[in-house]
């Protein structure tokens, strides 16, 4: 398992956030048939932490949350449970060990074409690398 599909596997079973969004959870884009609200993630950039020996397998990628709704205050509820849900999560994502997350910011968007909400949020997650 990848540590994107471990955050898949923590957001679908969290309570508040499939309350909002049920299973419409998609990494990096969405689909051209997607039902609104709707959530997506995707890497901004992938750390990983090394020592002379080679990798540590830490990794401490930024991923952003963005949550879409045709109003306003759907999407920044949705965003403020995501928010609730992984900043300072200690644990496992599916089968992948998290020491932390951090929580860096979002920003509110409007999308004029679709006209769609949409709040994206980024976090740092410190994650143990999948072994091979």
């Amino acid at each position: 398992m990848i540590l994107e599909e471990g955050i898949f596997s923590h957001l679908s079973g969290n309570a508040a956030v499939s309350a909002l969004v049920a299973s419409r959870i998609h990494p990096v884009t969405l689909p051209q048939s997607v039902t609104f609200p709707a959530l997506s993630y995707r890497r901004i950039s992938g750390q990983r932490v090394n020592h002379l020996a080679g990798s540590s397998g830490l990794q401490h990628p930024r991923i952003q949350m963005s949550a879409w709704s045709k109003t306003y205050s759907q999407a920044k509820n949705i965003t403020e449970n995501v928010r609730l849900s992984l900043e300072g999560f200690r644990g496992t994502m599916g089968t992948i060990q998290v020491d932390g997350v951090v929580f860096l910011g979002d920003h509110d968007l409007y999308e004029d074409e679709t006209e769609l909400y949409h709040i994206a949020s980024d976090f740092e997650i410190w994650a143990h690398e999948p072994k091979p």
